[in-house]
């Protein structure tokens, strides 16, 4: 099964995931199953040792596993694709859960800390696109020439109750930085863990 999975060739960390992830779901199951219905009988004396046998084998595979997504996760760079490989893993996890191996509980600190990863990156390019904007910026006075009220009722006419203020169209950094912010917390909605909250 190792050899088979360190074949697994794919062109992104997520289409990696994905592979091996559907890859170990189906080897384990139809592995353990099989080597039960072949070398285990109840009423064998070695039927504890072939069931020790067997264990010890599944739990092999999924560390294999649950060591691979923790590695090719650090490649994966957008909330979207994160998202994606976490219902992967899952589903592999749960499929498994019917020969006695649902990992699911182990994924959870990985996705935790890729969503983290994820979302502090982004702050930290919002915030250095700020530092670079605001280095040379010269902040003006509050507009009050008749293109900017008329620049902001136009605005202001089209936009909802939860939109930032007109008014950060006044000021380059304030808009790109804003925009990086809603960028940042975009990732968050597509797989946002409770244990965030620390965080955000």
């Amino acid at each position: 099964m190792r050899s088979a999975l360190q074949s697994t060739a794919a062109p992104s960390a997520q289409g990696l995931l994905e592979r091996i992830s559907d890859d170990t779901r189906s080897m384990i199951f139809e592995i353990a199953t099989q080597y039960r219905a072949v070398f285990l009988d109840e009423h064998d004396s070695q039927h504890d040792t072939g069931l020790s046998i067997l264990h010890d084998w599944i739990v092999q595979g999924v560390e294999n596993y649950v060591s691979t997504v923790e590695t090719a996760l650090k490649d994966i760079k957008d909330g979207a694709g994160l998202a994606t490989v976490l219902q992967q893993s899952m589903y592999c996890g749960q499929s498994l859960g019917r020969v006695g191996a649902d990992f699911r509980p182990l994924l959870a600190p990985l996705f935790e800390n890729a969503v983290e990863r994820i979302y502090a990156s982004s702050l930290e390019v919002a915030l250095h696109r700020f530092r670079a904007m605001t280095s040379d910026y010269n902040w003006p006075n509050k507009g009050n020439s008749t293109q900017v009220k008329e620049t902001r009722r136009r605005v202001e006419a089209n936009v909802d109750q939860h939109s930032p203020p007109v008014e950060i169209l006044e000021h380059s950094p304030l808009a790109v930085f804003t925009n990086g912010l809603l960028a940042a917390h975009n990732e968050l909605r597509f797989c946002c863990p409770l244990s965030l909250e620390r965080v955000t």
